[in-house]
Parts: C-alpha cells; sequence; structure tokens
C-alpha cells in the first residue's frame, strides 16, 4: 500500500513540474517577442537616423548649390560696376583732356594778362598805398610761414604717434602669434594628464594676456579719441588759415578794382606818355627776364611732374606686389589648418582602430566560450535523454505496480525507487526555485536593456537636434554672405552713382569755365584797348606786385606741399586705423575658435566617457558570464556526484540565453560602431564645410579690400582734379 501513495504522491509534483516549465518556457517566449520588437523599433529608429542624415546631405547639397547662385550673382554684379568704373574712368580722361585743353586756353589768357599789366597802373599817387599794402603783406606772410612752422612740428609729433602705434601693432601681433601657438597645442588630443595640466596652464596665461591686451585696447582707443581730437583741432586751424587766405585774395581784388578804376584816370593823361619811353623799354627787357625766368620753373615743374608719375607706378607694383603676397599668405594658412584637421583626425582614427580591436578580441573569446557553452549543451541534451528513458522505464513499473496482486519481492526495488522519485522531485524543485531566481534576474537585465534603449532614444534625439542646430547655423551663414554680397554691391552702385554725379559736376564746371573765358577773351579785349596809354611808374609797380605775388606763390606752394604731407599722414594713420580693426577682427575670431575648439574637447571628453561607460558594463556582462560559467561547472560536478543531470527544457533555456547575450552584444558592438562611423562622417563634413565658408569669406574680403582701394584711388584724383579746377577759377577771376 505504501508503494501507490508514494506514486500517486510523485505524480502531481511531475505534473506541478512540468507546468511550472511550461509557464517558464511562455515567459521565456514573451521576452523574446518583447526582444524582437525592440530590435524592430531599434531598426525603424536606425532607419530614420539614415533618412536624416540623408536630408542633412541634400539639404547640405542645397545649401551649397546656393552659394554658388549667390556667388556667381554676386561676381556678376562686381563686373558690371567694374564695367561701369571703366566706362567712368574712360570718361574721366575724356575730361581731363579736355582740362588740359582748357589749361593751354588759360595759359594763353594769362600771358595776355601779364602783357596788359606790363602796360597798366599808371598812377603816381598809389605808390604809398601800394607800398603800405607791401608791408601788410609781408606781415601775413611771417605770420603764415610761423603757422607752417607750427603745423611741421604738429606734423613731426603725428608721425611720432604713428610709430608708436606701429610698434603697439607688432607687439599685437606678437601676441597673436603666441595665441594662433596656444590654439594648435589645444587642437592636438590630450591624452596624458601632464599635457592638460599643460594646456590649462596656458589657457590661463592666455587669458591674462588677452585681459593685458584688451587694457592695451582701451588705452590705443583713448590715444585714437586724442589724436582725433588733434586732427579736428588741425582742420579748424586749416579752414581759418583757408578763411585768412580768401580775405587776402579779397583784398587783392579790391587793389584790382582800385588799379582798373585808375586806369580810366590815365585815358585824361596821355601826355605824359612819350616823357615815359625809357623807362618802358628798361621795363620790357625785366620783363623778358622775368619769363625766362617762368621758362625754367615751368620746365622744373614737368620734371617733378615726371619724377612724381614715375613714383606712383612704383607705388602700384608695390601694392600689386603687397596683394599677391597676402593671398600666398591665406592659402598657406589654409594648407596648415589643414594638415593640423588632418594630423588630429589621425589621431582620432588610431584611436578607434585600437578600440575596433579592442572588441574583436573580446568577441573572439566570446565566441570561444560560445563553442564551449554549445559543447556542455550537447552533452546535457544526451544526459536528459537518458533520464527520460529512464522517467518512462519507471513510469512503466508505477503501472505494474497499480496491477492487484504484485509480489513481495518486487516490493522493495519499488520503494527504492519511489525514494529516488522522491529526492529527484526534491531535486527538480530546488531547481525550479533556481529557475525562478534566474527568471527574475533575467528580468532585471531585461529592463536594464530598456533603459539603455531608451537612452539610445534620447541620444538619437540629441543628435537630431545637433544635425537641426548645424542646419540653421548654415542657413544662418548663408542669409550673411547674401547680406554682406548685396551690401557689396549697393555700395558699388553708390560709388558709380557719385562717381556720375562728379561727372556731371565737372562737365557744369567746364561749361562754366568754358562761358568765363569767352568772358574773359572779351575783357581782355577791351582792357587791350584801353591800356595802350600806359606808363613806366605802373611799370615799376607792376614789378612790385609781381614780387609779392611770387612771394605769394611760395607760400601757397608751400602750404601745399604741407598739405599734401598732411594727407598723406592722414592716409597712413587710416590704414593703420583698418590695420588695427583687422586685427580686433582676428582676435576675435581666434577667441572664437578657442571656444568651439573647448566644446569640441568637451564632447570628445563626454564620447570618450561614455565609451568607458559601455566597456565597463561589457566587462560586467562578460564577468557575469564567466560566473555564471564557473557556476555550471560547479553545478555539472554536484551533479556528477551525485548522478543526476538537469532536464532538456533548462538546458535549452540556458542555451537560448546565452544566445541571446551574444546577439545583444553584437548588436550593440555594431550599433557602437555605426554611431562612431556616423560621428566622423558628421565631423569631417562640418570642418570641411567650415574651411571652405572661410575661405569664401577671405575671398569676398579681399575683393572688398580691392573696391575700397579703387574708390580711395578715385578719391584722390576727383581730389586733384578739384583742386587743379579749383586754382584754375582762382587764376581766371
Amino acid at each position: 500500500n505504501s508503494a501507490p501513495m508514494t506514486v500517486s504522491s510523485s505524480d502531481p509534483n511531475l505534473k506541478f513540474l512540468e507546468a511550472s516549465l511550461a509557464e517558464a518556457q511562455r515567459r521565456n517566449e514573451q521576452a523574446m517577442e518583447k526582444i524582437t520588437q525592440l530590435d524592430v523599433t531599434n531598426n525603424f529608429l536606425l532607419s530614420k537616423l539614415v533618412a536624416v542624415q540623408q536630408e542633412l546631405s541634400e539639404r547640405g547639397i542645397k545649401c551649397k548649390e546656393l552659394l554658388r547662385v549667390s556667388l556667381a550673382e554676386a561676381e556678376r554684379k562686381y563686373s558690371e560696376a567694374m564695367e561701369s568704373m571703366a566706362q567712368l574712368e574712360n570718361e574721366k580722361t575724356e575730361l581731363m583732356s579736355q582740362v588740359n585743353t582748357l589749361r593751354g586756353s588759360v595759359q594763353h589768357l594769362e600771358e595776355e594778362l601779364s602783357e596788359i599789366r606790363t602796360r597798366c597802373d599808371i598812377l603816381k599817387d598809389s605808390l604809398a598805398e601800394a607800398q603800405r599794402r607791401n608791408e601788410q603783406a609781408m606781415e601775413k606772410i611771417t605770420q603764415l610761414e610761423r603757422k607752417n612752422y607750427n603745423l611741421m612740428s604738429k606734423v613731426n609729433t603725428l608721425q611720432n604717434e604713428l610709430s608708436l602705434t606701429r610698434l603697439k601693432w607688432k607687439d599685437q601681433i606678437g601676441a597673436c602669434d603666441q595665441e594662433s601657438g596656444a590654439y594648435k597645442i589645444l587642437s592636438e588630443p590630450l591624452v596624458e594628464p601632464q599635457r592638460y595640466e599643460q594646456a590649462m596652464e596656458k589657457i590661463t596665461q592666455l587669458e591674462k594676456r588677452n585681459t593685458f591686451l584688451a587694457s592695451k585696447l582701451i588705452t590705443l582707443h583713448l590715444n585714437f579719441s586724442e589724436t582725433q581730437m588733434k586732427w579736428k583741432e588741425q582742420i579748424r586751424e586749416n579752414k581759418r588759415e583757408q578763411e585768412a587766405r580768401a580775405r587776402l585774395e579779397s583784398q587783392c581784388k579790391e587793389v584790382e578794382e582800385s588799379l582798373r578804376q585808375r586806369l580810366k584816370a590815365c585815358d585824361q593823361e596821355s601826355a605824359a606818355y612819350n616823357i615815359l619811353k625809357v623807362s618802358l623799354a628798361e621795363a620790357e627787357r625785366k620783363c623778358s627776364e622775368a619769363m625766362e625766368s617762368r621758362a625754367q620753373l615751368e620746365n622744373e615743374k614737368t620734371e617733378l611732374m615726371s619724377q612724381v608719375n614715375t613714383l606712383r607706378g612704383s607705388v602700384q607694383h608695390l601694392e600689386e606686389e603687397l596683394s599677391e603676397i597676402r593671398v600666398k599668405c591665406a592659402a598657406v594658412e589654409a594648407c596648415d589648418q589643414e594638415s593640423e584637421a588632418y594630423k588630429v583626425l589621425r589621431v582620432f582614427l588610431a584611436e578607434a582602430e585600437r578600440k575596433c580591436s579592442e572588441a574583436m578580441e573580446s568577441r573572439a573569446q566570446l565566441e570561444n566560450e560560445k563553442t564551449e557553452l554549445m559543447s556542455q549543451v550537447n552533452t546535457l541534451r544526451g544526459s536528459v535523454q537518458q533520464l527520460q528513458e529512464e522517467l518512462s522505464e519507471i513510469r512503466g513499473k508505477c503501472a505494474t505496480v497499480e496491477e492487484p496482486l504484485v509480489e513481495p519481492q518486487r516490493n522493495e526495488p519499488e520503494m527504492e525507487k519511489t525514494a529516488q522519485l522522491q529526492q529527484a522531485n526534491a531535486f527538480l524543485t530546488s531547481k525550479l526555485i533556481t529557475l525562478q531566481l534566474e527568471i527574475s534576474e533575467t528580468r532585471v537585465k531585461w529592463k536594464e536593456q530598456i533603459k539603455e534603449t531608451e537612452q539610445q532614444r534620447e541620444a538619437r534625439a540629441q543628435l537630431e537636434s545637433q544635425c537641426k542646430e548645424v542646419e540653421e547655423t548654415l542657413q544662418q551663414r548663408l542669409k550673411d554672405l547674401l547680406s554682406q554680397a548685396e551690401v557689396k554691391h549697393n555700395e558699388a552702385m553708390l560709388s558709380n552713382a557719385r562717381l556720375e554725379s562728379e561727372k556731371s559736376d565737372l562737365m557744369s564746371m567746364v561749361g562754366e569755365l568754358e562761358v568765363s573765358t569767352q568772358e574773359m577773351s572779351s575783357k581782355l579785349s577791351e582792357m587791350h584797348d584801353k591800356c595802350v596809354k600806359a606808363t613806366m611808374e605802373c611799370k615799376q609797380k607792376d614789378q612790385e606786385l609781381r614780387l609779392q605775388g611770387y612771394r605769394l606763390t611760395l607760400a601757397q606752394s608751400n602750404y601745399e606741399e604741407e598739405h599734401q604731407a598732411h594727407n598723406k599722414l592722414r592716409s597712413q594713420y587710416n590704414q593703420m586705423k583698418e590695420k588695427h580693426e583687422d586685427l580686433l577682427k582676428a582676435l576675435e575670431q581666434k577667441q572664437l575658435c578657442l571656444a568651439e575648439a573647448e566644446r569640441k574637447y568637451n564632447k570628445v571628453r563626454e564620447c570618450s566617457a561614455e565609451l568607458q561607460e559601455e566597456n565597463r558594463y561589457l566587462l560586467s556582462v562578460v564577468d557575469a558570464l564567466r560566473r555564471s560559467k564557473t557556476l555550471r561547472k560547479r553545478h555539472s560536478e554536484t551533479c556528477m556526484q551525485i548522478g543526476q543531470e538537469t532536464s532538456l527544457a533548462e538546458t535549452e533555456m540556458l542555451y537560448k540565453q546565452v544566445i541571446k547575450s551574444s546577439v545583444i552584444l553584437d548588436k550593440e558592438r555594431h550599433g557602437l560602431k555605426w554611431h562612431v562611423h556616423t560621428l566622423r562622417d558628421t565631423v569631417k563634413e562640418l570642418e570641411e564645410m567650415h574651411a571652405h565658408a572661410e575661405k569664401k569669406c577671405e575671398a569676398m574680403k579681399e575683393e572688398r579690400d580691392q573696391v575700397c582701394e579703387v574708390h580711395r584711388i578715385l578719391k584722390i584724383r576727383h581730389n586733384i582734379l578739384q583742386d587743379r579746377l579749383t586754382q584754375c577759377s582762382q587764376l581766371l577771376r
């Protein structure tokens, strides 16, 4: 009776074990389904990332096409502006030829005026007034000489200030070179901690240097404001001198009018003409000598003009050489930047290859462990089959035990078998407990995997946000470039409009000069008729007035030379100011580059930290697998000692878990490799786009500088023409 009771008690235990195994298999299948769903979502997200990258590449291509189109339009507008400038220059040359012809006519009229002046001014009563005015003119000349001396001293002080600003500019260039060296040091990969500390110290030094340079810039701005105040004072003094000069010219005009009034009285005193013939001969001799001296002076003037033209040609040649040297320097700097970026990428590639080799080694180790586990699984399957055969035999024997008539000798071995079955049931219950614990552990791991997938999704979202930011920055750069091109086009159009207005003004001036020449010719004919009866005393007065005019012309020439020197110094000062502004812009760009380098370095550090965390996680997984392997070995040894082995369902479950873990590890490794490659490609594309944009900006800056130089040269020529026209108008008056 005891034997059937044991069999009946063992049957529900077996059923419970089978049910628990079925539930474990069902849960395992559910977990596999969830893992497959996660894989599907992973693949979907990867496809989305690929689509986003394709969209980014297409947008980059569109941006490049837009840049090309905008640059082509800017070049077309620039060529149109240059053509219009060439037309204006041709028209200007024609106007210059007309002005030269007018100058010839003016010189002819001046000769006639000189002949008339030799025959006019015949009154003796005006001698005292002429002497008094001569003394006043001498006093004014001394005052002008004093003012010229003051101006020369001011020019010397300005030259000294320019030399000081040049020295400060050289110091700033040295500081910029030091900052570029520090930037090169920061761009290299900081692997060792000592280099990192050195870089941090250098960064602190550079910050101190930047503060020092900022203080220097403030002092330079103050000096610049002081020089501007001085320059305004000088301009006021020049205006005062011009007003004094205008007063002198008005006084000379009054003298001429008084002389003309006296010429009318000379018609009444024609009787004294016979007495003054001798003095007329002497005056004619002196006039011929004065004409010879004037011809010599004109020859010297032509020689000086030829020397000035040769100097202008040499200056233009030097400016062309300077522009070529600047272009070469820009190309060399671009090559240096590309080589530095190539070195940095090579270092990153070496690190990635090293990590890839380590991952391959770990994969080989995992594959070896997988083969070992497969061999163990095969052995376990064989043992499970044997156990199933024994179970079938035991069940058959249990069926025979349930028969009513059983021999007493068979009861004892059946009791022993039932005891063995109870022991097996106890062992299976312990196994079920261990399986439940393992299932709980797998659930924890599954939750951790879900967290990791959520982290990956967040990382992907961050990458998408970064891609959007890059797109926005590219669009902003495009807008800036287009706005700059439009501004340049508007400036060129404004310069064309100004030149056209200047052309119209010159044409109006030419018309006025022609009208004035006609009026002067008519007046000269009238004066020639009136001044036939001139006297010797008038000739002497004319000689004295000529001396005064010669002195005034000398003073005017000195003043013009000083004014030209002052203009040269002003142009040099403007050039230094432009260079200073360019240096400030370069400093700002370098500071921005340093900030970008620090941001990239922080990103690289974050990526390396994430990779280290992932490596730690993989190492922990490998350690867990190794521990499970050792536990399995120990368990197999204990099973061999007891003489029993695990069931087929357990071995299949363990085999599936091992396969899942290996598949998950392979997927994570492939995902990491893919992320690394995508990040490298994006970094390369961004660096190429940045270098291309910098080259285009430099080309646009060079074009703008060339246009500014052309505009400045045209302004100088226009000012020279205006000065000459004013001189001609004064001479005609």
